[in-house]
């Protein structure tokens, strides 16, 4: 969208369509994303019809009355011959609850935690098969036994399979959160789709865009309009004919409130470094009109928000970090700008300040070199500016022995902030790296002596904290490259990396970094060796179906594309026709 506004064609769109509009709502920065996004939309382009869908709105979002509407609601009691055991183990009766529909239908459990999915999966495991083989005279392991172990074979293929899926997946029950791979978790949505799976138990992870056949929902204590998203996966239209929800809520309905001016970084000053860089702003008048556009602009009279104020300081503070320049002119911290229109902001006669500029509705603003690349590279200008010094060491001192020193720099200062160095383990580690990889270490003033006195809890001086955590995770990144236990931080790496090939572009001086990390980021989001990246080119294809083609002896796509689609089924098993006619079709265009 910022491209097509970018290069003046927004006009050629005549429909927007936002799904899951609630989450203008929600905090950490993804409601004020979306907010900047639809903000700069309906500014651009006031012809542009904006269609928000959302099964969980509250009402502070819509400016007319939400009339009532007749709800039909029923009562289940669950009443199921619960031994006194498994009463205790199962007090909220949910396995009698997915007893109802399951092995022939599907049920799906949402649960706050990823501890709780693990938990009450191994927990079905013996409440179902006790019920099932009294109901139904067999025992639930039967039940597609066949398709559960080809399943298996395929989840093992990904990763090493954590042994409490091993176990649930022979009753036909599984688990699904965001510690599973990106590949172990779309064999688990194809299984429960394709009936061989009959119970999910899930975090909010599959809430949100994931239709599945028949399912029926149970629940833990959750916000009601998260849960609501995950009701509307049952009783899909032409995925059945009905489906069953078992609700346990106790808290109302959330308000739509925007988080704008509360997420800075990633909402209000991004609003305003964006707008400029898209040319859709070019003066503070200018910014006041696109501000209220927002949502937030909308809401500040009932809220009680002076956004006025919060959008003048918000441009001061981004004038004083050097991100934004007045009238071409670069002021530092101490610089008194002065807001003509709202003097009693800056009526403080603090003795940092040294000078004074007035600044009016009309001044000028424009990025400054660093507030570009950063927005152009999508980094906040707080890691901006981290980044730009720390790019400077390697200029004058790169190591290419190995790639340790480059994996580094592509190491996420975010990540690294939320680990905890262990000071044995990280002594350990240094005190055993062969002389090629210490030399980075020293560069980075993580020596022996550093090390022995983190490893007694004693931080020295000439070491940063910051760096040490950052050079622990380089670490586990260098050591642990295809480990399941570091997928997330992986595919943030990747990501990262991308970020800063576009920050080296922009900035001359960075001429020669941006091919040196190239090589990451196959390697960091593919997850795989360099001979399976090729396959991984290939439309659904991930680390463990390229392995499973490249055993099979499809190592190039030439391969696939004269293969036969009978013969690629009958080499991998529980591979889907309709992919096998989509990577070979991708094959053809490839070639």
């Amino acid at each position: 969208m910022n491209s097509l506004i970018e290069t003046k064609r927004l006009d050629e769109i005549g429909m927007d369509v936002v799904d899951e509009l609630h989450l203008l709502g929600e905090n950490g920065g993804r409601g004020a994303c979306l907010e900047v996004l639809l903000t700069k939309l309906l500014y651009a382009n006031d012809n542009i019809h904006i269609i928000g869908m959302s099964a969980t709105i509250g009402d502070k979002i819509c400016s007319v009355d939400v009339k009532e509407e007749n709800i039909f609601q029923d009562c289940k009691t669950v009443n199921y011959p619960y031994s006194k055991k498994y009463a205790i183990l199962d007090p909220d009766k949910i396995g009698g609850l997915v007893m109802d529909v399951v092995p022939n239908d599907s049920s799906l459990i949402f649960c706050s935690t990823k501890k709780k999915c693990k938990s009450l999966a191994g927990l079905l495991t013996h409440v179902l098969f006790k019920f099932v083989y009294f109901f139904f005279c067999f025992p639930l392991k039967k039940h597609t036994e066949a398709e559960k172990q080809l399943l298996l074979d395929a989840l093992k293929t990904e990763s090493k399979l954590c042994p409490i899926l091993a176990e649930t997946i022979k009753y036909g029950v599984a688990y699904h959160h965001s510690g599973l791979t990106t590949g172990e978790r779309k064999l688990i949505e194809d299984g429960f789709r394709e009936g061989v799976l009959c119970v999910i138990c899930a975090t909010s992870t599959l809430a949100a865009g994931v239709i599945l056949r028949k399912p029926y929902i149970g629940n833990q204590f959750l916000n009601l309009s998260r849960y609501e998203q995950m009701i509307g996966r049952a009783g899909r239209a032409g995925m059945g004919q009905i489906g069953e929800i078992e609700e346990m809520l106790t808290s109302k309905m959330d308000d739509c409130l925007s988080t704008l001016h509360q997420e800075t970084d990633r909402g209000i000053n991004y609003l305003i470094l964006s707008g400029i860089l898209l040319s859709l702003v070019k003066t503070r008048e200018e910014i006041h009109r696109l501000v209220s556009f927002s949502l937030s602009g909308l809401q500040a009279k009932k809220r009680d928000i002076n956004i006025k104020e919060i959008v003048d300081q918000s441009i001061i503070n981004l004038v004083k970090s050097n991100a934004l320049l007045i009238d071409k002119k670069i002021y530092n911290s101490n610089f008194k700008i002065e807001i003509l229109s709202q003097k009693s902001l800056t009526n403080n006669h603090d003795d940092d300040f040294t000078s004074s500029n007035d600044m009016t509705m009309m001044s000028y603003l424009e990025l400054s070199n660093l507030g570009k690349v950063a927005m152009k590279a999508n980094i906040d200008l707080k890691t901006a500016y981290i980044l730009a010094e720390d790019l400077k060491t390697p200029q004058k001192q790169l190591i290419l022995l190995n790639d340790l020193h480059l994996l580094y720099f592509i190491t996420p200062y975010d990540f690294s902030d939320k680990f905890r160095v262990d000071g044995l383990v990280l002594y350990d580690k240094i005190m055993s790296l062969p002389e090629s990889l210490m030399v980075v270490s020293r560069l980075l003033i993580i020596n022996e002596m550093t090390v022995t006195k983190l490893r007694e809890g004693v931080v020295p001086k000439s070491a940063s904290v910051k760096v040490v955590s950052r050079f622990y995770l380089t670490l586990i990144l260098y050591e642990l490259n295809n480990q399941q236990s570091i997928h997330i931080i992986m595919i943030s790496a990747a990501s990262f990396a991308n970020c800063i090939i576009k920050f080296c572009q922009e900035i001359p001086e960075f001429w020669a970094f941006p091919d040196l990390i190239k090589v990451f980021t196959k390697n960091l989001s593919y997850e795989c060796s360099g001979e399976l990246e090729i396959l991984m080119e290939l439309p659904t294809v991930k680390a463990g179906r390229a392995r499973q083609l490249y055993n099979a002896g499809y190592k190039i796509l030439q391969s696939i594309a004269t293969a036969d689609a009978k013969e690629i089924a009958e080499k991998i098993r529980y591979m889907p026709k309709s992919s096998i006619s989509r990577i070979i079709s991708s094959a053809h265009g490839s070639n």
